[in-house]
């Protein structure tokens, strides 16, 4: 499971350029490799090939997730943390775990037109029928693979949690696992690139009528770390 427990912030001559850097071991570590990646990046400005900013919240496939640690759960055996609480760019605290198997699957099916109407009389709109489809075949794959778990309804589809026995969520096996159980893409390979499952564990703020924080860990001030 990649998960950095210390991050520091390195800021270039223009305000513009930061970068960060990270480190499981201490600060010190942290704050030389995010001078090194400032190094690159101020080389970068000046030959004019700056990359272009990432769109998507999964940007950080290839290295840990610049999260606030919150809370380390320990191992049954070894020093390795089976799983870390940590807070998300958003505010949201998340789960992530090395072995615990937990799949997002998501319904991206919106209502139809005459939905409302197909519901007031009884019947079943496009997207209860599609979220009937995708139960029953998550139930098909669950029997068919001889797997125990548990289920949970989402505002967005399902969320499977396979409680028989762990998973290495980087394995082409259980890739493929989730492949068949039609888990996002994206998901798919933010789990392979992070080697750990991901699940939040509270809403989304704009669910609630919140704004987002105003920053992005690590903070650079005592005020926006409180």
């Amino acid at each position: 499971m990649k998960f950095a427990k210390h991050w520091a912030l390195a800021v270039g001559t223009s305000p513009l350029l930061r970068a960060h850097g990270w480190s499981d071991e201490n600060m010190e570590a942290a704050q030389v490799m995010a001078g090194e990646r400032l190094a690159k990046l101020e080389e970068q400005a000046k030959a004019g090939t700056l990359p272009s900013a990432p769109s998507s919240v999964y940007y950080h496939v290839e290295r840990p997730p610049r999260e606030e640690l919150i809370e380390e759960i320990p191992a049954a055996e070894g020093d390795a943390a089976a799983g870390i609480v940590s807070r998300n760019c958003y505010g949201s605290l998340v789960l992530n775990t090395a072995g615990f198997a937990m799949v997002d699957i998501d319904c991206d099916v919106s209502p139809g037109v005459f939905d409302f109407f197909k519901t007031l009389f009884g019947g079943k709109g496009a997207k209860q029928q599609a979220e009937e489809s995708l139960r029953r075949k998550v139930d098909e794959w669950m029997l068919l693979s001889k797997r125990n778990g548990r289920l949970y309804r989402t505002a967005g589809g399902y969320r499977l949690l396979l409680t028989d026995r762990p998973e290495d969520p980087a394995s082409d096996a259980f890739q493929r696992s989730m492949d068949d159980l039609g888990a996002d893409p994206l998901f798919r390979q933010l789990c392979r690139g992070q080697e750990s499952f991901r699940a939040r564990l509270t809403p989304k703020p704009w669910r609630m009528g919140l704004a987002n924080p105003p920053d992005r860990y690590p903070w650079d001030t005592p005020v926006k770390e409180s």
